[in-house]
């Protein structure tokens, strides 16, 4: 009976916690019997896994669009080990509903999807919806929504210089415009 008010003492102070782990250790002894103990580990876990940044990738290149049959990686950061998470993706081709996302094995606050981008004959540029639902192993769940560009065609017309600029008439020219040259170079646009 004091082990259980030991034990309730205990799981009080953890409530009051937003985390928190306790080792509790049980031992029961009979004189008509064997003595036996165990050890519990007890984790209190009310923090959700916020996010840090979400990036989209080709190789090791930072991306803001992609074309049909690129593999894009996409990556959540968030402030703590995440757990089981999943991804949504729409807008572009057959809707992807509840893909599993790799925990990164260097870095267990970094999750990972790989997307293949699909053709889409109905559509020749995009802004795709990705949701993500990042999970911590306790349980805790929160939800990011963001977006990207797909575009059949994502180079401008034009050379990119002040002769014969870039003609940027899409939101999927101008993704490639920014991937293309850091906003540190001037370059000759006509939007």
């Amino acid at each position: 009976n004091r082990t259980l008010e030991t034990i309730g003492s205990v799981l009080s102070w953890l409530y009051l916690k937003s985390t928190a782990s306790a080792l509790i250790s049980v031992l029961a002894e009979n004189p008509n019997a064997e003595s036996g103990s165990v050890d519990f580990k007890y984790v209190y876990d009310l923090v959700l896994p916020d996010l840090n940044n979400i990036g989209f990738y080709t190789s090791s290149k930072r991306r803001l669009g992609a074309e049909p049959g690129e593999v894009v990686k996409i990556v959540a950061s968030l402030t703590e080990p995440a757990g089981p998470s999943t991804i949504n993706i729409s807008g572009w081709g057959t809707p992807l509903v509840g893909a599993s996302m790799e925990i990164d094995p260097e870095n267990d606050h970094l999750i990972y999807y790989n997307y293949v981008v699909p053709a889409d004959a109905s559509k020749s540029e995009s802004k795709i919806t990705v949701a993500i639902q990042a999970n911590d192993f306790s349980g805790n769940e929160s939800s990011f929504t963001t977006y990207f560009v797909i575009a059949d065609q994502r180079k401008p017309q034009g050379g990119g210089s002040s002769f014969n600029p870039y003609e940027v008439a899409s939101v999927g020219n101008l993704s490639w415009v920014f991937v293309k040259f850091s906003l540190s170079k001037p370059k000759t646009l006509i939007c």
